[in-house]
């Protein structure tokens, strides 16, 4: 998908000086469900450290300033941490993840660029400085709220049936500040399923959950403003991929399927809550690097999801 945006973005390289990226916070609020006090939660998501680089410190920096500005009760991280080399994890990880500060704690689960590499290694370096890796794993973080993760939707490990096993276990219930009996009495609880790929849900709407964060996209990283009863931006990849997918002919067919999917329920892929069916909602963010050679406006974002 990038190496189309590769190609088409070279002689608009310049526009990436008219009109530069930011850092934004996207706030959206969910209400409803949700009967526990009200819990500010930080979603963050494709950091892809290791590579050009595609995320540089002072981004970082950035992100680590303002989501703590933020005072968020819990951290939510959604995977590709690393592009083409793992061992910068370790930078990652003990330069910047170790000063988030939130209240419950930080949770994370793996991305594909992360089971590409060396996902043991990224697992541990998480976990070493505190970070709970949720593969195919659920813990309740605080009084109401449950938290789900599965291993990226193209690995082996996407196991969501797992999950949900361990969370129906006495034996496994975990919880920071309260006794087991305790919890066992508290209903209705919020679930949230932590999923890198946003794909994965039509397989994951099946399951007893609230809300799906995802990432993996990048929001599309190349937009254009689109009047549609308002301006709005709106990425340009669906348009291109249908155009090639028409043309292409002569293409094998395991590529124009390849693209019929890129381009199905692609309003997923970014941004939201959006409704999957009557209970499961799916927030995309677009992620916080940017794959050579530009994002335009798509800027990278730090998404605060209010529970109320």
């Amino acid at each position: 998908m990038f190496i189309i945006l590769q190609i088409i973005t070279i002689p608009v390289i310049p526009i990436k000086i008219l009109f530069p990226s930011r850092l934004r916070v996207e706030k959206i609020r969910l209400t409803g469900k949700y009967k526990g006090k009200k819990c500010n939660i930080i979603l963050l998501s494709d950091f892809h450290w290791d590579a050009n680089p595609r995320t540089d410190e002072k981004t970082m920096n950035d992100v680590i300033q303002r989501t703590n500005e933020l005072q968020p009760d819990i951290i939510l991280l959604t995977g590709d941490y690393v592009q083409k080399d793992a061992n910068p994890i370790k930078e990652l990880t003990e330069k910047f993840f170790s000063r988030f500060q939130s209240r419950y704690g930080v949770y994370a689960v793996l991305g594909n660029h992360d089971y590409k590499r060396d996902p043991k290694l990224i697992a541990t370096s998480l976990e070493k400085i505190g970070i709970r890796v949720l593969t195919n794993d659920f813990i309740r973080p605080c009084e109401g709220i449950e938290l789900y993760g599965v291993g990226d939707f193209e690995s082996k490990e996407f196991i969501p049936e797992k999950a949900f096993s361990k969370s129906q276990s006495k034996n496994t219930l975990e919880i920071f500040d309260k006794p087991k009996s305790k919890i066992e009495e508290e209903k209705p609880v919020f679930r949230i399923m932590m999923s890198h790929n946003p794909d994965s849900a039509n397989i994951l709407s099946k399951y007893p959950i609230d809300l799906i964060v995802s990432g993996h996209y990048h929001g599309g990283q190349v937009c254009v403003p689109v009047y549609d009863s308002e301006w709005k931006f709106k990425p340009i990849i669906p348009a291109l991929v249908s155009a090639i997918a028409k043309i292409g002919i002569f293409l094998p067919g395991k590529v124009k399927r390849k693209l019929g999917t890129i381009v199905k329920n692609w309003d997923w892929r970014t941004g939201g809550p959006h409704k999957i069916n009557e209970t499961v909602q799916l927030y995309t963010s677009r992620g916080l690097a940017t794959h050579p050679p530009l994002r335009l406006f798509c800027d990278p974002e730090i998404t605060l999801i209010e529970l109320e």
